[in-house]
């Protein structure tokens, strides 16, 4: 995912996250449109939250829990 700004990445997060939202995803340009389930919601959540972290300067709080996911 690609956000210009913050604004971007925030009206991304408030978009996909309405509790009124149908949204459709495909696995690649070749595959079909298919409703979104929640680890695809949850991955694309934690994509804005790593961009909106960065541009803060706080990648730190995404990194930290990556590594210790992997040791786990």
């Amino acid at each position: 995912m690609d956000f210009k700004n913050v604004n971007d990445a925030m009206d991304f997060l408030f978009s996909t996250n309405d509790k009124y939202s149908i949204t459709r995803v495909r696995d690649g340009d070749d595959e079909d449109w298919r409703p979104q389930t929640l680890t695809d919601l949850k991955e694309s959540n934690w994509e804005a939250l790593a961009y909106i972290a960065d541009l803060l300067g706080m990648s730190g709080l995404y990194l930290d829990r990556k590594r210790s996911n992997k040791s786990e």
